[in-house]
């Protein structure tokens, strides 16, 4: 399907590559804290923000990191991370499919 002309591919590898280095870079401003966790933390954030979908980047990111200490940290991560989104941007899968099939209003 990535192939076809104008199909999106390619969206969860660089989210999640573009979580981490947010996450590694904020090890800088808060030293204090463990970099696996701020890693963790810009993972789903990052996630949860470009596809509006809090539950399915805590899902990803918690089956990742195969640990289930920082759940709180990261479900409240991912919630934030989606609400502040929405004020931006409609959801992603929202605007590809009126990009897409722009007569389909539902």
């Amino acid at each position: 399907m990535p192939q076809l002309p104008g199909a999106q591919g390619g969206l969860f590898a660089p989210s999640l590559a573009i979580g981490a280095s947010i996450g590694n870079t904020l090890h800088i401003v808060f030293s204090g804290m463990q970099l696996q966790m701020l890693i963790a933390l810009g993972l789903v954030g990052y996630l949860a923000a470009v596809t509006q979908s809090p539950i399915t980047a805590f899902v990803i990111v918690i089956e990742m990191i195969n640990g289930h200490a920082p759940v709180i940290s990261l479900m409240a991560t991912a919630l934030i991370a989606s609400r502040v989104s929405r004020f931006f941007a409609p959801p992603l899968y929202e605007a590809l499919s009126t990009r897409y099939f722009p007569g389909d209003h539902r």
